[in-house]
């Protein structure tokens, strides 16, 4: 079920979700999903889930989510756009393109609402923590996987991929503690009973 969702499913959702997904948050209203847009998307995916898996209608998606180990879609689509422009990030075709919307003529308020300045944003802190992850990992950061240069395009990738799996993992980790919190019994059996 899993695979099913995660190579037939998501591929046709998140394509070319690095152009059209952004985060609504702190960007103007043209160009971004509103909120409740992105709710329905979680929704329906849940939909889908209870459909997949053949869980009762009632089934907590949190839990269908968990137990099949998927990630809520807003929460792919985010990470998916950002890692895309964390790649990219310092190639000569992302300068000027900042360039470009820089000379705009836009007022400063504007251009730092701006969807893709909010996602450039995004972009340099995942680069700063995969160079960090690498760092941790190698005792070394390799200057010329984060310079923009083309011959370390697929080890800047896959780094930044580990990066945002992990970043998935701790929101789901997150989220499901706040569920489990929320919903396990006060009494020490209810407790042991939960676990």
């Amino acid at each position: 079920m899993r695979q099913l969702h995660v190579c037939k499913l998501l591929p046709i959702i998140a394509y070319g979700c690095a152009a059209w997904f952004f985060d609504y948050q702190g960007t103007i209203r043209q160009g971004h999903i509103l909120q409740h847009l992105v709710k329905q998307l979680d929704t329906l995916q849940g939909e889908l889930l209870v459909q997949i898996s053949g869980a009762m209608k009632n089934t907590s998606r949190i839990l269908l989510r968990k137990e099949l180990h998927i990630y809520p879609l807003s929460h792919s689509l985010r990470i998916k756009a950002t890692a895309h422009h964390a790649s990219v990030y310092d190639t000569e075709h992302a300068k000027e393109l900042r360039l470009i919307r820089e000379r705009a003529g836009l007022c400063a308020h504007r251009l730092k609402a701006h969807p893709f300045t909010q996602l450039d944003i995004l972009a340099a802190k995942l680069k700063n923590m995969a160079q960090l992850r690498q760092k941790r990992h190698n005792g070394h950061v390799t200057e010329g996987m984060w310079n923009g240069d083309p011959d370390w395009a697929q080890g800047r990738q896959y780094t930044i991929k580990q990066t945002t799996l992990d970043m998935l993992n701790f929101q789901a980790s997150a989220a499901w503690e706040q569920y489990q919190s929320s919903h396990v019994p006060s009494s020490p059996e209810g407790k042991a009973l939960a676990l």
